[in-house]
């Protein structure tokens, strides 16, 4: 469990090394998110959080890191509000989506988690056997345990957060937003 906390924490100080602590907020754990009609209750999920991503959220928080506008290779934990409104969300194709459950919380098979692109519902998502990809709502590939998934994570991220140079032109704005006027 302390694994995942240990591993972040490295990240983190590799990126305020690089200069590239600005990319780097948290989301509040009280975040409000407008509940879904199809499912008004919010969703069942304790059953599928694992201790190693629940000692990483007690320690850590749900993190929000990106590099510019619409990032891709940025990562968004969602903090239980959210992860509740687009977890019934989910497609297995070998189970369909979860039945809602009337006056209740839907009972979801997959817990989303963390994503790049929330509109589309693209990221990652728990289930009882670890974390799977997430495209477009659809559950895609199983990638291991969450301390597993998150190693592999940063270790794709700490690639993307390079500063990176164009052609001979010095190097790209890499810094935090300017100030608003």
């Amino acid at each position: 469990m302390a694994e995942a906390v240990s591993r972040w924490r490295e990240f983190e100080a590799a990126l305020e090394a690089k200069g590239l602590g600005w990319a780097l907020e948290y989301a509040p754990a009280d975040l409000r998110w407008a509940r879904s009609a199809h499912n008004p209750y919010g969703a069942r999920l304790d059953h599928l959080l694992p201790a190693d991503y629940r000692a990483f959220v007690k320690e850590v928080g749900y993190p929000v890191l990106g590099f510019k506008y619409y990032d891709w290779h940025g990562r968004s934990f969602l903090p239980p509000e959210p992860m509740a409104v687009l977890s019934p969300m989910v497609y297995d194709p070998s189970s369909g989506l979860p039945r809602e459950a009337e006056g209740e919380p839907t009972t979801c098979r997959h817990a989303f988690f963390a994503g790049y692109d929330l509109s589309d519902v693209h990221g990652f998502a728990l289930a009882e056997d670890g974390v799977w990809v997430i495209e477009n709502s659809v559950v895609v590939e199983h990638v291991g345990s969450f301390t597993e998934w998150l190693q592999g994570e940063l270790s794709e991220l700490e690639r993307h957060s390079r500063p990176r140079f164009r052609g001979g032109h010095g190097p790209r704005r890499c810094g935090p937003p300017a100030p608003a006027v």
